[in-house]
């Protein structure tokens, strides 16, 4: 069987699976580490990253009109450091994803947005049951970060 479509299937179709809708009434969404450092910084992701951005700014602009909680992380490293420097720009949110009146902002020290923050005491005083995670960059870390909010 030969797939015509532009747009590539994912495992959850190929195994016959179907996509949930999502429940907008019970949902927090947490964007993590779309900052400046990977658009202009040590770290840019080019088309890739723009790309994401994109997509990300038309989740983020639903889960506004549906008046969910929403969370930006930030990554600082050290002062004067090579990446994350917290006395440069590249720290800042992007431009597309500036969070409004309404949305916390954690700063993280470290790849982990659990560790040593406050968003999982946050995540559970919103009284969410679903979380939704978005992550700019750094898949390796994804492991840790969902184990953590077990």
């Amino acid at each position: 069987m030969t797939n015509t479509t532009s747009t590539p299937a994912t495992l959850l179709e190929l195994a016959g699976g179907e996509f949930d809708t999502l429940d907008w009434s019970n949902c927090a969404l947490v964007f993590i580490d779309y900052q400046n450092e990977y658009v202009n910084g040590a770290m840019p992701l080019g088309q890739a990253g723009a790309k994401a951005i994109d997509n990300a700014r038309l989740l983020l602009d639903k889960a506004r009109k549906q008046d969910v909680p929403i969370f930006h992380i930030t990554h600082h490293g050290a002062e004067n450091g090579n990446v994350f420097d917290p006395l440069s720009s590249n720290v800042e949110i992007v431009e597309e994803l500036q969070p409004h009146d309404g949305e916390t902002v954690i700063v993280k020290n470290h790849p982990n947005a659990f560790y040593d923050t406050q968003l999982q005491s946050l995540l559970l005083v919103c009284k969410q049951t679903t979380n939704y995670f978005c992550r700019f960059y750094e898949p390796h870390v994804r492991k840790f970060q969902c184990e953590s909010c077990l």
